[in-house]
């Protein structure tokens, strides 16, 4: 009894010392809590105006739910930036309360369980601005070469409440939304999903309207605005269902650009080989010139690269390969991300290592194993392992930007590991088919992988992504008369690491090792001895070799 005491007690301390970490307004936006589990979003009508000059936007979103457990408020988000004049429930005013980006919203007592209701939400004001984008996020107010407003969303990394009041949770997908846009009649309004309609107003005015018909997290929903110039080419997917690939880009980029997109079919058909089917047909593929680098928008990615191999002309895979760093990565998203969600942004690590592997896949595809890699060693050059790529769940906080670099490290240990790409490629199967336009956490992520491969990876997964440092494979060499000895083991304290590599002692073929914190040895002849030499380009380990 006692030890079971001690034990909730200290558990107890450590769950204290993680909320102590953080804000108020951290768990405001983080917490997946009763007044935001307790109704489930299934259309979001979004309606809003843009005045370019003022920097302001002003609408109204009609929220479709369905209340599933008894709570007395719901939780929405928007900035404080942004006032709420008005909140209406079929004709009746409700109440409601804010607390930073918080609103909570005061339902009616005759509201019934399992039924669906709506409620409509006018908003107006002049929404944060991006300091640099899409890292840091808001609206981008900006202007073409000829001085035309362009105006972009980039929130991934701040919230969908930057800019409209939506339940504002990586957990919450709608089912659909539509998006209702009016301007000056001088610009176009592109938005995600299928065009709609197009409609001429007074005062020079125009409204553009657009349906998002899959499951869709609310900071992926987006508009661009600005003068376009579009055109359309088609993509045969494996499923023989044809997908509009949709294109708007400034009119003096249209010549280029209709050159330069060709490249979208090749990306595509590379990773539906790996991914399977584009999973939103019927929305189609957008790629929309933005005023920004890029960001993987559902079904209507922003493209800011400039027309330039890797990342704005930065070559990114040590080979000077013909690779648009924007349109492979973000494309990749479109599986990794937006058909399959984090449940936190935590999470999102999942997202990004799996985007950046898919980077070396597309080389793969398309390049040669040397320029495969070339791009492996450019990718651990990258990772500075200052803090561990899993943030802590609940608290909107994110991990380390190595999520990118050693999330795909990790994700290609992980392949080599398993020295088995049938295998390996049947964890992508899995995972499409049991999180399909779903949610996916750490924990089903990692289960996945091992009910799949029949094999227990939850060590590995756990030093990599909750850890700073890397495996050290610590080894040693013993010669005697006509043998050498290698003796080796992880070194690192309370890994509990059990996963094997490659080595290679005759200086021609590698094998593997299964090394734990033990020390192991094996045992070669002098006159077969070349070097211990480790496989470090496709495992991300370190080596300490002792004397």
């Amino acid at each position: 009894m006692k030890k079971i005491f001690f034990t909730a007690f200290f558990f107890s301390l450590i769950l204290t010392s993680i909320a102590n970490n953080f804000t108020e307004s951290d768990r405001l936006r983080g917490h997946w809590s009763l007044e935001r589990f307790a109704y489930k979003v299934h259309f979001y009508d979004l309606a809003f105006e843009l005045f370019p000059d003022e920097k302001r936007i002003s609408g109204q979103n009609t929220i479709h739910f369905t209340l599933t457990e008894e709570t007395e408020k719901i939780q929405l988000d928007l900035v404080p930036e942004i006032n709420i004049t008005n909140i209406f429930w079929e004709e009746t005013g409700l109440h409601f309360e804010r607390n930073e980006r918080a609103v909570f919203v005061l339902l009616p007592e005759n509201m019934q369980l399992n039924k669906r209701y709506k409620i409509t939400v006018f908003f107006e004001g002049q929404p944060p601005e991006a300091i640099n984008p899409p890292w840091q996020g808001g609206l981008v107010w900006s202007e073409d070469k000829y001085e035309n407003p362009w105006i972009g969303v980039a929130v991934q990394s701040d919230g969908a409440s930057m800019w409209w009041p939506v339940k504002d949770h990586f957990n919450e997908k709608a089912d659909s939304v539509r998006i209702s846009c009016t301007l000056p009649d001088s610009l176009d309004c592109i938005s995600n999903g299928q065009f709609l309609k197009k409609q001429q107003l007074e005062n020079n005015r125009k409204r553009f309207e657009w349906l998002i018909s899959y499951p869709v997290v609310p900071y992926n929903v987006t508009f661009y605005a600005g003068k376009y110039h579009f055109f359309t080419d088609e993509f045969n997917s494996v499923n023989n269902k044809k997908v509009d690939l949709n294109y708007y880009v400034l009119p003096h980029n249209s010549e280029l650009a209709q050159k330069y997109f060709k490249q979208v079919a090749f990306t595509l058909d590379c990773f539906e080989q790996f991914f399977g089917p584009y999973p939103f047909p019927r929305d189609g593929y957008k790629l929309v010139e933005a005023p920004y680098a890029g960001m993987e928008h559902q079904s209507g990615i922003a493209y800011g690269n400039q027309f330039k191999k890797g990342y704005l002309g930065y070559d990114l895979t040590g080979s000077n390969l013909e690779l648009d760093y924007i349109i492979v990565h973000e494309t990749a998203h479109e599986w990794w991300g937006n058909f399959i969600t984090a449940k936190d942004i935590a999470d999102i690590w999942i997202h990004e290592a799996l985007a950046t592997y898919a980077e070396i896949l597309y080389v793969e595809c398309y390049f040669s194993e040397e320029a495969v890699k070339k791009f492996l060693q450019q990718k651990r050059q990258g990772i500075r392992n200052d803090r561990p790529i899993r943030g802590t769940p609940g608290y909107f906080d994110k991990g380390s930007q190595d999520m990118y670099t050693k999330g795909a490290m990790i994700i290609h240990t992980l392949r080599s590991a398993i020295d088995n790409d049938s295998i390996f490629f049947e964890i992508f199967n899995s995972l499409t088919d049991k999180f399909a336009y779903g949610h996916i956490d750490t924990d089903s992520f990692i289960g996945t992988i091992n009910q799949t491969t029949q094999n227990d990876w939850s060590d590995f997964f756990d030093f990599y992504i909750h850890g700073t440092k890397l495996p050290v494979l610590e080894f040693k060499k013993t010669s005697r008369r006509r043998n050498v000895t290698i003796q080796y083991r992880w070194s690192n304290e309370n890994a509990k690491l059990n996963f094997p590599v490659k080595v290679k002692l005759d200086g021609k073929n590698y094998a593997f090792i299964q090394p734990t914190d033990n020390w192991q040895e094996i045992k070669i002849t002098r006159a077969e001895f070349k070097e211990f030499k480790v496989d470090t380009n496709n495992f991300l380990i370190e080596l300490n070799k002792r004397n």
